[in-house]
């Protein structure tokens, strides 16, 4: 219950930034690109999934993989942020 709470939080929050910047539809289609990407790539869900990979390691692959996938700042940043907070 608490993993959904704090998932209910950040997505709200994400949502309000993506609104106000008017990025609803582009946020919704990268965060449905990373979702895939994840899906598809078990050797990734890995490392996100083993607790002794440091965060700042595991912020790093979130980084490189947005970039590769050319996402934007804001989704970028916020799955940044979900891989430093131990959220991903």
């Amino acid at each position: 219950m608490k993993h959904r709470r704090a998932a209910a939080s950040y997505a709200k929050a994400l949502f309000a930034v993506a609104k106000e910047r008017n990025q609803t539809e582009l946020v919704s289609r990268e965060l449905d690109d990373v979702t895939t990407t994840f899906e598809s790539d078990p050797e990734l869900r890995d490392v996100f999934a083993r607790p002794w990979i440091p965060k700042t390691a595991k912020r790093a692959v979130v980084m490189r993989v947005t970039q590769r996938s050319n996402f934007s700042k804001l989704t970028s940043d916020f799955l940044a942020l979900l891989a430093e907070r131990g959220r991903t």
